[in-house]
């Protein structure tokens, strides 16, 4: 192993004047969670109260290597709900883990459309993850357009049921113009 590890953060904020309930659920790999009242758990459904105008963290260990999956999330009423991936190494100076990078996965309800930008400056590449909380399996079409709305390619992806995938933009539609 190289050392490296990973933590994941799911944070729900409720901005509402009302308490909320909320359930998270994980599909795929179950991570160790440590729930804001230093409660830690390992299961598929946990749930939290969340007061009026507050917002909770649930963190991972960060033991242990990349796991893949999706979660989710039904509150009784609506939050603002995100997850963060956060990648660390070994710091060779000395003990402990430094910070490589960080992804945002905000959340969004179910939808047929969505719209990015592939920003490949300096080497960056645009990745994609698409969940299927369905019992069956679902394609899912990716079309790529120009700045004049003309379109580029597309390609198509099938997600079986009750997983997730992530594909960089560029394995799924080689040689994309920058």
């Amino acid at each position: 192993s190289d050392g490296t590890s990973y933590r994941i953060s799911v944070v729900l904020q409720n901005s509402s004047p009302f308490s909320v309930s909320c359930f998270i659920g994980f599909q795929g790999v179950i991570p160790e969670m440590t729930a804001p009242d230093g409660t830690v758990g390992r299961s598929a459904l946990i749930q939290q109260f969340l007061p009026a105008g507050s917002f909770d963290l649930l963190r991972s260990s960060g033991a242990g290597p990349l796991g893949t999956g999706y979660s989710w999330v039904n509150c009784s009423s609506p939050i603002t709900a995100y997850t963060v991936i956060s990648s660390y190494s070994a710091d060779a100076a000395g003990p402990g883990s430094r910070l490589n990078s960080e992804a945002t996965v905000n959340s969004t309800a179910s939808a047929t459309s969505f719209q990015f930008i592939n920003d490949q400056r300096e080497d960056g590449q645009l990745a994609l993850s698409f969940a299927n909380d369905q019992t069956f399996a679902t394609t899912v079409s990716v079309q790529v357009f120009d700045i004049n709305g003309r379109m580029l390619a597309i390609a198509r992806l099938l997600v079986p049921p009750k997983t997730s995938t992530a594909r960089f933009l560029s394995e799924l539609i080689p040689g994309l113009p920058a």
